[in-house]
Protein backbone atom coordinates (compact mmCIF):
# COMPACT_ATOMS: atom_id res chain seq x y z
CA UNK A 1 0.00 0.00 0.00
CA UNK A 2 1.67 3.50 -1.47
CA UNK A 3 1.16 6.44 1.45
CA UNK A 4 2.01 10.08 1.03
CA UNK A 5 2.24 12.68 3.94
CA UNK A 6 -0.36 15.64 3.46
CA UNK A 7 -0.35 18.88 5.71
CA UNK A 8 -3.90 19.66 7.10
CA UNK A 9 -3.99 22.23 9.38
CA UNK A 10 -0.34 22.47 10.54
CA UNK A 11 -0.25 18.77 11.19
CA UNK A 12 1.59 15.88 9.04
CA UNK A 13 -1.15 13.12 8.21
CA UNK A 14 0.05 10.08 6.23
CA UNK A 15 -2.93 8.85 4.24
CA UNK A 16 -2.97 5.65 1.78
CA UNK A 17 -3.55 6.16 -1.52
CA UNK A 18 -6.64 4.03 -2.96
CA UNK A 19 -5.43 0.76 -4.97
CA UNK A 20 -4.02 1.63 -8.68
CA UNK A 21 -3.31 5.30 -7.48
CA UNK A 22 0.31 6.66 -8.33
CA UNK A 23 2.32 9.56 -6.92
CA UNK A 24 1.85 12.83 -7.83
CA UNK A 25 3.21 13.95 -11.40
CA UNK A 26 3.36 17.54 -12.12
CA UNK A 27 5.57 17.13 -15.17
CA UNK A 28 2.38 14.96 -16.55
CA UNK A 29 -0.48 17.46 -15.02
CA UNK A 30 1.02 20.57 -13.44
CA UNK A 31 -2.16 21.15 -11.40
CA UNK A 32 -2.34 21.23 -7.79
CA UNK A 33 -3.18 17.47 -6.60
CA UNK A 34 -2.15 14.70 -4.48
CA UNK A 35 -2.36 11.18 -6.60
CA UNK A 36 -2.91 10.10 -10.08
CA UNK A 37 -5.33 7.53 -10.52
CA UNK A 38 -6.76 5.94 -14.21
CA UNK A 39 -4.72 8.60 -16.02
CA UNK A 40 -6.05 11.74 -14.30
CA UNK A 41 -5.29 13.54 -11.68
CA UNK A 42 -6.68 13.44 -8.04
CA UNK A 43 -6.94 14.96 -4.41
CA UNK A 44 -8.38 13.86 -0.98
CA UNK A 45 -11.82 15.91 -0.56
CA UNK A 46 -11.44 18.04 2.49
CA UNK A 47 -14.22 20.36 4.12
CA UNK A 48 -14.16 24.66 4.03
CA UNK A 49 -12.26 24.48 7.70
CA UNK A 50 -9.54 22.42 6.07
CA UNK A 51 -9.85 18.80 7.38
CA UNK A 52 -9.63 15.70 5.11
CA UNK A 53 -13.17 13.88 4.33
CA UNK A 54 -12.91 10.70 5.91
CA UNK A 55 -14.46 8.06 4.08
CA UNK A 56 -17.58 6.66 4.30
CA UNK A 57 -18.19 3.13 5.82
CA UNK A 58 -14.25 3.95 6.92
CA UNK A 59 -13.25 2.02 10.55
CA UNK A 60 -12.64 4.30 13.22
CA UNK A 61 -11.74 3.91 17.14
CA UNK A 62 -12.96 6.74 19.12
CA UNK A 63 -13.78 6.86 23.01
CA UNK A 64 -16.87 4.83 22.58
CA UNK A 65 -15.42 1.98 20.95
CA UNK A 66 -14.28 0.52 17.57
CA UNK A 67 -17.05 1.52 14.99
CA UNK A 68 -17.51 2.87 11.26
CA UNK A 69 -18.83 6.24 9.96
CA UNK A 70 -22.24 6.35 8.63
CA UNK A 71 -22.41 9.44 6.98
CA UNK A 72 -21.42 13.53 7.46
CA UNK A 73 -23.35 16.68 8.33
CA UNK A 74 -20.82 18.66 5.69
CA UNK A 75 -18.70 20.20 8.26
CA UNK A 76 -16.36 17.58 9.60
CA UNK A 77 -18.95 16.32 11.94
CA UNK A 78 -19.39 12.63 11.20
CA UNK A 79 -22.33 9.97 12.08
CA UNK A 80 -20.70 7.25 13.43
CA UNK A 81 -21.81 3.93 14.29
CA UNK A 82 -19.99 1.97 17.48
CA UNK A 83 -20.21 -1.82 16.49
CA UNK A 84 -17.82 -2.67 19.54
CA UNK A 85 -18.25 -0.47 22.39
CA UNK A 86 -15.48 0.62 24.97
CA UNK A 87 -15.97 -1.73 28.06
CA UNK A 88 -13.28 0.38 30.13
CA UNK A 89 -15.52 3.46 29.14
CA UNK A 90 -17.23 5.19 32.06
CA UNK A 91 -18.97 8.78 32.40
CA UNK A 92 -20.88 9.94 35.97
CA UNK A 93 -23.66 11.75 35.36
CA UNK A 94 -24.38 15.19 37.96
CA UNK A 95 -27.17 13.29 39.11
CA UNK A 96 -24.95 10.57 40.43
CA UNK A 97 -25.76 8.07 37.45
CA UNK A 98 -22.75 6.40 35.91
CA UNK A 99 -23.27 5.48 32.25
CA UNK A 100 -21.09 3.25 30.22
CA UNK A 101 -20.15 3.25 26.60
CA UNK A 102 -23.38 2.41 25.62
CA UNK A 103 -25.28 4.22 27.51
CA UNK A 104 -23.28 7.51 26.43
CA UNK A 105 -23.75 6.97 22.94
CA UNK A 106 -27.73 5.87 23.84
CA UNK A 107 -27.83 9.26 24.98
CA UNK A 108 -26.11 11.35 22.42
CA UNK A 109 -28.56 9.42 19.82
CA UNK A 110 -30.97 10.21 21.58
CA UNK A 111 -30.91 14.44 22.54
CA UNK A 112 -29.66 14.46 18.43
CA UNK A 113 -33.37 12.73 18.21
CA UNK A 114 -35.47 15.03 20.36
CA UNK A 115 -34.07 17.74 18.23
CA UNK A 116 -35.22 16.47 15.09
CA UNK A 117 -38.76 15.14 16.63
CA UNK A 118 -39.12 19.22 17.67
CA UNK A 119 -37.85 20.47 13.98
CA UNK A 120 -40.46 17.64 12.28
CA UNK A 121 -43.62 18.96 14.90
CA UNK A 122 -42.46 22.48 14.42
CA UNK A 123 -42.85 22.11 10.35
CA UNK A 124 -45.78 21.00 10.91
CA UNK A 125 -47.92 22.71 13.78
CA UNK A 126 -46.69 26.04 12.74
CA UNK A 127 -46.13 26.23 9.12
CA UNK A 128 -48.84 23.15 8.22
CA UNK A 129 -45.73 21.87 6.36
CA UNK A 130 -46.02 18.13 6.11
CA UNK A 131 -43.80 17.11 3.20
CA UNK A 132 -41.14 18.76 5.29
CA UNK A 133 -42.48 17.36 8.66
CA UNK A 134 -41.81 14.09 7.32
CA UNK A 135 -38.56 14.46 5.29
CA UNK A 136 -36.78 15.49 8.14
CA UNK A 137 -37.58 12.44 10.29
CA UNK A 138 -35.06 11.10 7.97
CA UNK A 139 -32.08 12.68 9.97
CA UNK A 140 -33.18 10.37 12.51
CA UNK A 141 -30.32 7.72 14.16
CA UNK A 142 -30.29 4.64 15.54
CA UNK A 143 -29.15 3.92 19.59
CA UNK A 144 -25.78 3.04 18.52
CA UNK A 145 -24.94 6.50 16.63
CA UNK A 146 -23.76 9.58 17.58
CA UNK A 147 -21.92 12.72 15.86
CA UNK A 148 -18.46 13.23 16.80
CA UNK A 149 -15.78 15.02 15.05
CA UNK A 150 -12.31 13.96 13.59
CA UNK A 151 -9.08 15.96 13.02
CA UNK A 152 -6.16 15.61 11.39
CA UNK A 153 -4.46 16.46 15.50
CA UNK A 154 -6.62 13.47 16.71
CA UNK A 155 -5.16 10.98 13.98
CA UNK A 156 -8.62 11.01 12.65
CA UNK A 157 -9.91 8.11 14.63
CA UNK A 158 -6.90 5.80 13.20
CA UNK A 159 -9.19 5.88 10.02
CA UNK A 160 -6.69 5.17 6.54
CA UNK A 161 -9.32 5.89 4.15
CA UNK A 162 -10.33 9.46 2.69
CA UNK A 163 -12.75 10.55 0.37
CA UNK A 164 -11.23 11.45 -3.17
CA UNK A 165 -11.95 12.96 -6.36
CA UNK A 166 -10.94 13.90 -10.04
CA UNK A 167 -8.95 17.44 -10.68
CA UNK A 168 -10.45 18.56 -13.74
CA UNK A 169 -7.81 20.38 -15.84
CA UNK A 170 -9.20 23.38 -18.46
CA UNK A 171 -7.05 22.00 -21.09
CA UNK A 172 -9.28 18.63 -20.76
CA UNK A 173 -12.56 20.78 -22.05
CA UNK A 174 -11.38 24.24 -23.43
CA UNK A 175 -11.15 22.23 -27.18
CA UNK A 176 -14.69 21.19 -26.96
CA UNK A 177 -15.79 24.50 -25.99
CA UNK A 178 -14.03 26.11 -28.38
CA UNK A 179 -15.14 24.17 -30.99
CA UNK A 180 -18.64 24.85 -29.70
CA UNK A 181 -18.46 28.73 -29.77
CA UNK A 182 -16.65 28.59 -33.12
CA UNK A 183 -19.72 26.77 -34.48
CA UNK A 184 -21.85 29.19 -32.46
CA UNK A 185 -20.17 32.22 -34.14
CA UNK A 186 -20.45 31.14 -37.90
CA UNK A 187 -23.74 30.45 -37.20
CA UNK A 188 -24.27 34.07 -36.02
CA UNK A 189 -22.78 35.07 -39.08
CA UNK A 190 -24.70 33.34 -41.55
CA UNK A 191 -28.21 33.84 -39.33
CA UNK A 192 -27.90 37.67 -38.78
CA UNK A 193 -25.47 39.31 -41.94
CA UNK A 194 -26.87 38.73 -45.59
CA UNK A 195 -23.81 37.29 -47.47
CA UNK A 196 -23.99 40.64 -50.02
CA UNK A 197 -23.45 42.96 -46.95
CA UNK A 198 -20.83 40.76 -45.31
CA UNK A 199 -19.26 40.93 -48.25
CA UNK A 200 -19.41 44.56 -49.00
CA UNK A 201 -18.30 45.37 -44.83
CA UNK A 202 -15.29 42.79 -45.01
CA UNK A 203 -14.22 45.01 -48.83
CA UNK A 204 -14.65 48.70 -47.19
CA UNK A 205 -13.56 48.04 -43.46
CA UNK A 206 -11.45 44.71 -43.66
CA UNK A 207 -12.56 40.98 -42.74
CA UNK A 208 -15.36 40.47 -40.50
CA UNK A 209 -14.49 39.72 -36.73
CA UNK A 210 -17.12 37.36 -35.18
CA UNK A 211 -15.82 38.07 -31.95
CA UNK A 212 -17.62 41.17 -32.20
CA UNK A 213 -21.20 39.89 -31.75
CA UNK A 214 -22.72 38.47 -29.29
CA UNK A 215 -24.85 35.46 -29.10
CA UNK A 216 -27.75 36.80 -27.30
CA UNK A 217 -28.29 39.28 -30.14
CA UNK A 218 -31.39 39.27 -31.73
CA UNK A 219 -31.60 38.28 -35.66
CA UNK A 220 -32.35 40.58 -38.18
CA UNK A 221 -34.73 39.66 -40.58
CA UNK A 222 -34.43 40.27 -44.04
CA UNK A 223 -37.60 41.37 -44.26
CA UNK A 224 -39.12 44.66 -43.29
Amino acid sequence: MTTISLNVNSSVVSVNLPVGATMPDMARFPVAHDFVLDGQPHVFKRFACGELMVKRGAQVITDMGMGFIEFHKGSNEYCIRITEFDSEYSFVMTTGKRLNAQDMVAFFSNAHNRIVLSKSDWYLRDLDDKKSSEKVLDQMIDSDCYFQSLSATAGYGGAVEFAYGPVYIESNVSEPIIKKVERKKRKVRSTYIPAEIAAEVDAEFGAFDESDFDDDVEPISDEE
